[in-house]
């Protein structure tokens, strides 16, 4: 990741043709007049799915756009100390909240089409940002267990985003 982190930042353009070579146990990156060679990680891939929940019922279809909107706007108010946003889904309403002991609270509400038990989880909302930016759907899946169980995020079939809560004490 960071190998690559670095051609991006290097000034690799869209007009640019990289050249990549395999040398051993190595990786070979060229572009212009700039080399970049990686180390291949040697080892079996760690069996990912198993950490992947596959029992939740908790499921809701969200707007993206609305929804990153919503976690912009609570996280203005989170601090260093309450960084954190809690998301609170009852019938047919998400609340996202964000509070700082020194400048207040920020709360959200978004209708939602929900009829299962009430939730409240936390998250880094820099997460939650994170991934929303990049999901070119309109609408996303959330999907959550207990306060104390990762929830997963996925958009279409090539997007599927593992995020742990937080305790917001």
């Amino acid at each position: 990741a960071k190998t690559m982190a670095l051609l991006d930042k290097i000034g690799s353009h869209d007009k640019d043709t990289v050249a990549v070579k395999l040398v051993d146990n190595q990786i070979l990156f060229s572009c212009a007049n700039v080399v970049i060679s990686s180390n291949l990680v040697e080892g079996n891939f760690p069996k990912y799915e198993d950490i992947i929940p596959t029992d939740y019922t908790n499921k809701l279809t969200l707007s993206t756009e609305a929804a990153l909107s919503a976690v912009r706007r609570s996280a203005l108010l989170t601090s260093e100390e309450s960084r954190g946003i809690k998301l609170s889904i009852g019938e047919n309403n998400l609340v996202f909240s964000g509070r700082a002991p020194e400048t207040g609270d920020a709360r959200v509400d978004m209708p939602i089409d929900y009829k299962g038990e009430p939730i409240e989880i936390g998250f880094n909302p820099q997460y939650l940002i994170d991934v929303l930016r990049v999901i070119k759907t309109p609408e996303f899946e959330l999907e959550l267990g207990q306060q104390d169980r990762p929830g997963l995020i996925k958009s279409g079939a090539d997007l599927l985003y593992v995020l742990m809560p937080i305790n917001l004490g």
